[in-house]
């Protein structure tokens, strides 16, 4: 079981490696600092949904593609991850959980809008983190682990505000099908990995089982004049739920964001 997730973990490792191979014509990379509110539900450990305080940092690379003149772009995503969620003035759960996204976009003009830009495509990403239940002292751990193909939309507006330029820019990533997984009811760790009892451990999932969305919306703001640095300032909902083995999961994060844009190419 875990051999498999490794080796497709692997796997989106050198796809990732291919589309940097592919060279770059533009390209930009961010770092994002995120702190909002999180609620969190897991029936393995407790029937009780908390809410409490989530921090996150959000790194992003977008280039486009040489090979494809520039009408496809590549986007990675790398995202972590901690939640300190509760009730009644104590801390229940901790979380943590480590994303990473990888997006091929096509891209579509408008004519009429020549400001105006449309992406759309898709790609695959991976999720490895854990949940950890201050409350229990019997099996007080739940493991995340998640591979999933994803369906990619960016729409961006470029205005202009004394001659410099400023990018309004809507994101939104929805996973279509994946692996996941999840101990069954009732089943131990012990019984998973000493014992070696598989209870349909890996469990396929697509948007009815597990409808997740995150979206972002954000403006880039330059800094001075033909600086290549932008602050960003932006705002992010991340939906991520699941049904497996009898069980429901879900993390619902709503994060202001802030942070700083480098170009790298034209």
């Amino acid at each position: 079981m875990m051999r498999r997730l490794l080796s497709l973990v692997a796997l989106l490792v050198a796809i990732t490696s291919l589309a940097q191979e592919q060279g770059e014509h533009y390209a930009a990379r961010s770092w994002m600092l995120g702190v909002g509110r999180a609620h969190q539900l897991d029936t393995y450990l407790s029937p009780l949904e908390y809410a409490g305080t989530q921090m996150g940092i959000l790194h992003e690379h977008v280039h486009t593609l040489r090979r494809a003149k520039d009408k496809v772009s590549f986007r990675s995503q790398l995202q972590a991850n901690v939640a300190a969620t509760g009730a009644w003035g104590t801390t229940a759960f901790w979380n943590a959980d480590l994303h990473y996204d990888a997006a091929w976009q096509y891209h579509i003009s408008i004519p009429a809008l020549p400001r105006l830009m449309l992406k759309l495509g898709g790609g695959v990403g991976a999720t490895l983190g854990g949940l950890y239940a201050t409350h229990r002292g019997n099996n007080p751990a739940q493991a995340h682990a998640q591979i999933r193909l994803v369906a990619s939309a960016t729409l961006g507006y470029t205005f202009y505000i004394r001659q410099r330029p400023f990018l309004l820019r809507y994101q939104a990533d929805m996973p279509l099908m994946g692996l996941m997984f999840s101990p069954a009811y009732g089943q131990s760790y012990y019984e998973i990995f000493e014992r070696g009892n598989y209870d349909h451990n890996i469990v396929f999932f697509h948007p009815f089982a597990a409808p997740s969305l995150r979206q972002q919306i954000s403006i880039d703001l330059p800094l001075k004049k033909g600086s290549r640095y932008q602050m960003r300032v932006g705002y992010q909902s991340d939906i991520r739920q699941a049904k497996p083995n009898n069980l429901r999961q879900h993390i619902i994060s709503r994060s202001f964001t802030l942070g700083v844009v480098r170009r790298l190419g034209k």
